[in-house]
């Protein structure tokens, strides 16, 4: 089974833990918020790394574009530097996959 861990910078009030089955495999879907805390976040990031797939950042954008500028926002950047062993990602390259794949079988297709 699968273990993607989503980490949620924002509200700690939105815990929770599901599985999902796609395309035959299991994957186990654990979500942490850190309540704007980085050294939660941190501490979050090196308790899982190595146990889980991949983690996924939520809370932030990690760059902002202006015009033909791209600024990257500094916090995601460093907590996507502490993992040693698991795939950080964006959540909302997580929230792209996952979406449609709900949609999809809310509507039995």
């Amino acid at each position: 089974m699968k273990h993607i861990v989503s980490l949620l910078f924002s509200s700690a009030k939105n815990n929770f833990e599901t599985t999902i089955t796609s395309k035959g495999e299991t994957i186990r879907i654990s979500q942490f918020g850190a309540g704007f805390d980085p050294s939660l976040m941190s501490s979050l990031i090196k308790q899982f790394d190595g146990h889980c797939d991949a983690f996924a950042l939520t809370g932030f954008h990690p760059a902002i574009k202006l015009g033909r500028r791209v600024f990257l926002h500094a916090e995601p950047q460093r907590f996507m530097g502490l993992a040693s062993e698991t795939p950080v990602l964006s959540g909302e390259i997580f929230r792209n996959a996952y979406v449609p794949w709900a949609i999809r079988q809310k509507l039995g297709k």
